[in-house]
């Protein structure tokens, strides 16, 4: 990967990170679904598999303080943080801090909002401190061009396990797991 290359996928990153703002009206995502098993890759198939919890697993807010690139995590959380939580065609996906961070959806008023995932009433500072990149990457670490949306049922506010190895150009500003297998709770 270049630098033009690894610059582009920084700002995407941080885009989808800073992407937290009000509710929108809209009542779906305009994001690529996966359309059926037979059209997603292998690869992208394989990484859907059990993730046993380890005894210990920090939360989102805390893992980002004290993984380091190249280190092993097991992380659990729910997918938002932002009003578009998939990447449209990449297999790449934000995943939130529960601990930190409540979606819409559990506030109690049916009609607050149309997207709950992107947890708009949520302090900005959590939502930075409280959310994290997913990808699923080649055997060269580029992210897979296909979206992972739909796929094994991933949808906006799925609650996932993910075991995988924080990307080498992961910061604290864009932090980034490299996922081996991802089990939809």
């Amino acid at each position: 990967m270049n630098i033009k290359q690894i610059a582009t996928h920084a700002a995407q990153l941080s885009g989808i990170l800073l992407l937290a703002t009000g509710c929108g009206s809209a009542t779906s995502p305009d994001n690529t679904t996966a359309s059926s098993a037979e059209e997603t890759p292998p690869i992208l198939a394989d990484a859907f598999a059990a993730v046993p919890r380890p005894a210990t697993m920090p939360p989102i807010h805390e893992l980002r303080t004290q993984a380091q690139p190249g280190d092993d995590v097991v992380v659990e959380g729910k997918i938002m943080g932002v009003m578009k939580p998939f990447v449209e065609n990449r297999a790449l996906f934000v995943l939130g801090d529960e601990d930190i961070i409540t979606s819409c959806d559990l506030l109690g008023d049916d009609d607050h909002c149309d997207t709950p995932w992107d947890a708009c009433c949520e302090d900005p500072k959590n939502l930075r401190a409280g959310t994290i990149s997913i990808q699923v990457v080649d055997a060269n670490g580029h992210v897979l061009r296909h979206a992972i949306r739909g796929v094994n049922n991933l949808a906006e506010l799925s609650r996932v396990r993910v075991a995988g190895t924080v990307n080498k150009h992961s910061t604290a500003d864009a932090f980034i797991v490299n996922a081996r297998a991802i089990e939809v709770l």
